[in-house]
């Protein structure tokens, strides 16, 4: 039972390595492996476009609970 248990925490601090990994490669525009202000102010703003789905320049709890649900949806 210990073996499964650490086997479950190795791969859910693997699949959290990568997330990070993932996400600097997604933001980092320039490509030099780092994150600048710059960059994750650009994909913060992408974000929140995403998210304001009527535009109105403010994210309601409607629309994040509709980002959230879409979310579930593409990781099932």
């Amino acid at each position: 039972a210990l073996l499964i248990v650490l086997s479950v925490l190795a791969a859910a601090a693997q699949a959290a390595a990568t997330a990070g990994a993932d996400k600097v490669r997604t933001m980092d525009a320039d490509k030099d492996g780092k994150v600048s202000a710059a960059e994750h102010a650009a994909s913060a703003e992408k974000m929140f476009g995403m998210l304001d789905t009527d535009k109105d320049g403010a994210i309601s709890a409607a629309e994040f609970d509709a980002a959230d649900a879409r979310m579930r949806t593409a990781q099932a």
